[in-house]
């Protein structure tokens, strides 16, 4: 079997199946469309990792108010009643009067209101105050990081949806100009004015563009998929502007990226963690100090109750450990080096990040720039390409090479307009920047 022969088949074979496909979307029901900023919305409403984010932070947020409330006196009640195989004393015993005996009863009921309050701890609990919040600050830094990447993967997923939808909309008006080639090169045919390699030709260009734009279809498919998944209904990109941004000054958002980091942030609360743990471990070498108050009640199974009061201070110091108060104090210093080095190295990388970011940026919209040039002209030279052809001074392979290289044109334009939405997006995202409220500012609105 020839080239031509095969070029002749394969539009055969294409188009039933893409008119299958398309019967098969169109028996769908249609998607909701929905903007960018709204499915960024969405997402933050219903995807899972946000309330797990959620349920992290307030689990931190208890833990410090559990750390807080050590700083406030404590009180309890406690209440018991005992059994003995033998008579006990049921009452309070402080001195002996052999005129005065002490009842006895197998039964002891007990019942006590304890007050207690420490004055002094070498500053562990403040300690442990600030561990608490810092360990807060961490959960709360990593909602903000959770919540900024799911803004940029429903934001990349959207905008997926949306470039393979420009693809299709490319290939199909590539499609719509050769079909509508094809039918003048028939009559042509018809009237014996032209060979039939000229149709032979038009139809394998035509299977080239069917194939293609199978392809842009199953990749939008592919994107909705991915879209639905992030706003937990399905939707497709609403066909509005999205205005491509420029590149902002690269010192100003390296600087932004660094304080606003929500990497960085959770580095350094960690940081502070490790120090608020280290001088925990310190308060160790100090006494104790509580003060103690503690209503009694005393009774027996015949009903006999007496009352007394109890109060004083107490001291506590550890005088020798082994060694384990010098090697505790030890770890926690290390583990604090680590967590500020920690905290710088990311910094740095953060930095990093940004200057990807940016130098992806520029070359982004230089290649819009120079693309929205070429696609100028390359549709000229398709207009021109097609006039000389139909006035029978052009070639047919040159008209059809002309619209190949005007689809290729289309195709990296829009793909250098995604690539730089997805290099600001990113950009957002490190400087914390990033919520529905700036997609809708920055790229549909253009602000």
């Amino acid at each position: 079997m020839t080239r031509l022969e095969i070029a002749s088949i394969v539009p055969l074979v294409l188009t039933p199946l893409l008119s299958c496909a398309n019967a098969t979307l169109a028996q769908q029901p249609p998607l909701q469309a929905i903007t960018l900023s709204d499915a960024a919305e969405r997402a933050l409403a219903h995807h899972p990792v946000m309330a797990a984010a959620d349920a992290r932070a307030d689990a931190a947020a208890a833990a410090a108010g559990v750390a807080r409330a050590a700083r406030l006196p404590s009180l309890r009640s406690e209440a018991s009643a005992i059994r003995f195989q033998e008579p006990m004393i049921v009452a309070p015993l402080h001195r002996f009067d052999p005129q005065n005996v002490p009842p006895f009863d197998r039964t002891l009921i007990q019942g006590n209101v304890v007050a207690q309050w420490t004055l002094f701890d070498g500053g562990a609990r403040g300690a442990r105050i600030r561990q608490a919040d810092a360990l807060e600050d961490v959960a709360l830094a990593q909602r903000a990081s959770a919540e900024r990447a799911l803004v940029a993967a429903t934001a990349s997923a959207w905008l997926d949806a949306r470039l393979a939808g420009d693809l299709l909309a490319a290939c199909e008006a590539q499609r719509d100009a050769l079909q509508a080639e094809r039918r003048r090169v028939s009559q042509l045919l018809e009237e014996g004015k032209v060979a039939r390699v000229e149709l032979l030709r038009i139809d394998a260009a035509l299977a080239r563009a069917e194939a293609e734009a199978a392809a842009a279809l199953a990749e939008r498919d592919v994107a909705l998929a991915d879209l639905q998944r992030y706003t937990g209904v399905p939707v497709a990109p609403a066909p509005a502007d999205i205005a491509v941004p420029g590149a902002p000054a690269l010192d100003e958002i390296t600087a932004r990226a660094v304080e606003s980091s929500a990497d960085v942030r959770t580095a350094r609360a960690r940081a502070a963690a490790a120090a608020a743990a280290h001088a925990q471990s310190r308060a160790g070498w100090l006494p104790r100090v509580d003060l103690a108050g503690r209503y009694n009640e005393y009774g027996s199974g015949a009903g006999d109750v007496s009352w007394e009061w109890q109060g004083g201070v107490q001291l506590s110091w550890a005088l020798f450990t082994g060694g384990a108060r010098a090697r505790e104090a030890e770890r926690t210093a290390a583990e604090a080096r680590a967590a500020s080095a920690d905290a710088e190295a990311i910094a740095r990388d953060v930095e990093h990040q940004v200057d990807r970011a940016a130098a992806a940026l520029t070359g982004a919209l230089a290649r819009v720039r120079a693309l929205e040039a070429a696609l100028e002209q390359q549709q000229e030279v398709v207009r021109v390409e097609l006039l000389a052809l139909r006035e029978g001074a052009g070639v047919q392979t040159d008209y059809l090479n002309a619209e190949a290289e005007l689809l290729r044109t289309r195709a990296a334009l829009t793909e250098a307009r995604h690539a730089a939405l997805l290099s600001r997006i990113e950009i957002a995202r490190i400087t914390g920047a990033l919520s529905p409220a700036w997609l809708e500012n920055a790229l549909e609105r253009g602000q």
